[in-house]
């Protein structure tokens, strides 16, 4: 995978995340206006690859009612 970092059409900042077979699978969903910034966001998603994954049981359009699942663990 490669993290790419470009200007967009607002001359803003942004970033995308590439798999090997060329497909886009994550992107930064908003501009920065500086190139430092759009980096550090960029590295608060790569230094959150340890974070736990949680699976939303159910929900309802005024929130969540029941409880969420740890992906790949109890709890």
């Amino acid at each position: 995978m490669i993290y790419w970092i470009y200007k967009d059409a607002r001359d803003e900042w942004r970033w995308y995340l590439k798999s090997v077979d060329g497909d886009k699978i994550a992107d930064s969903a908003r501009g920065y206006k500086e190139q430092y910034d759009c980096k550090r966001g960029l590295n608060l998603v790569r230094d959150s690859a340890n974070v736990p994954v949680y699976t939303l049981v159910e929900e309802s359009e005024f929130g969540v009612k029941g409880s969420m699942r740890r992906f790949g663990g109890e709890g």
